[in-house]
C-alpha cells in the first residue's frame, strides 16, 4: 500500500470544506474532490455560487482519482497531526485517507468511474483571464470590514465593493438597518474603477484562513466570476458576483 504524506493535506481539506453545502440536491455540493495527478495533489470543494481549488506539489509516479465524503473530510480537517493518502495495490484499488497519531484510524474515500461528477474546474482555472480591474487588500481589514458590514446587510447578506484611484470601500445596507461603509487602508488597485457585489459569508469563508495575506481580487466585469488568491500559493477561490 503506497503512502503519501503531506501535513498540508488536513488545511487544504479544511479551507474546501468551508465552500460545501449540506442539504443541497447537486451531488457534489457537500463533498471534497481528491485527485493526484503529475505530481500535483489537488482538492476541489464548490456549492454551485462559489469554488475554491487548492494544490500541494507532491513528486510520484501514483496517479488517485477519489471523492472525500463531507463526514470524512471533517475528522480529517479536524485532525493536527500526519495525514496519508493510501491506495491499494490489488483489485478494488480501494483509496483511504489515513489519519496517524496514537491510534491510526483509516477513513474510506469513495471511488469515481467515468465522467467527473463535479464541475470541470479546469475549464475555470486554465482558460487565460486579463483582469480590468486587480484589487489587493488586507485580509485582516477584509475580514475586520466583512463582520462589521453584515451586521447591516440584512437579508440579503452581500457588500458592495468600490474601487478607483486607489481607494477602496466596502458597504452593505438595508431599508430597516441603515447603511455601513468601512475604508480599506493602504489597499493596491490597478485598471478600471468598478463596483461589484459578493456574498459576505462565501468571502468570509474564505478571508478566514489569509488574515497575514495580501487578498487580490481579478475582477473582468461585474457579471463574470472573480478570481481571488493570496501570493505565494497556486491555489484560487472563484466567486460569482450577486446583484445589488
Amino acid at each position: 500500500m503506497p503512502r503519501l504524506v503531506r501535513s498540508r493535506l488536513s488545511e487544504m481539506i479544511e479551507q474546501c470544506l468551508a465552500h460545501t453545502q449540506r442539504g443541497d440536491e447537486r451531488y457534489y455540493s457537500d463533498k471534497l474532490l481528491f485527485e493526484l495527478q503529475k505530481g500535483k495533489v489537488t482538492v476541489v470543494g464548490t456549492n454551485g455560487h462559489c469554488l475554491l481549488i487548492c494544490y500541494l506539489e507532491l513528486p510520484t509516479e501514483y496517479e488517485v482519482s477519489a471523492i472525500i465524503p463531507h463526514d470524512v473530510a471533517k475528522v480529517a480537517a479536524k485532525h493536527k497531526g500526519p495525514l496519508t493518502i493510501a491506495q491499494d495495490d490489488d483489485p478494488p484499488h480501494n483509496k483511504w485517507l489515513v489519519l496517524e497519531g496514537k491510534k491510526k484510524r483509516q477513513l474510506a474515500l469513495e471511488a469515481y468511474i467515468g465522467p467527473k461528477p463535479f464541475p470541470d474546474y479546469h475549464k475555470v482555472v486554465e482558460r487565460e483571464l486579463v483582469p480590468n480591474t486587480k484589487v489587493g487588500i488586507n485580509g485582516q481589514q477584509l475580514m475586520d470590514a466583512l463582520k462589521l458590514c453584515k451586521t447591516m446587510a440584512g437579508d440579503g447578506n452581500a457588500i458592495r465593493l468600490d474601487a478607483q484611484d486607489g481607494a477602496v470601500s466596502l458597504l452593505s445596507s438595508s431599508p430597516d438597518l441603515g447603511e455601513c461603509r468601512y475604508e480599506v487602508e493602504n489597499p493596491v488597485v490597478k485598471g478600471a474603477k468598478v463596483s461589484i457585489g459578493y456574498n459576505i459569508t462565501y468571502l468570509q469563508n474564505y478571508a478566514k484562513f489569509h488574515t497575514e495575506d495580501r487578498i487580490w481580487f481579478d475582477i473582468l466585469d461585474p457579471g463574470v466570476a472573480t478570481h481571488i488568491y493570496v501570493d505565494g500559493l497556486d491555489d484560487r477561490f472563484v466567486l460569482m458576483p450577486v446583484r445589488l
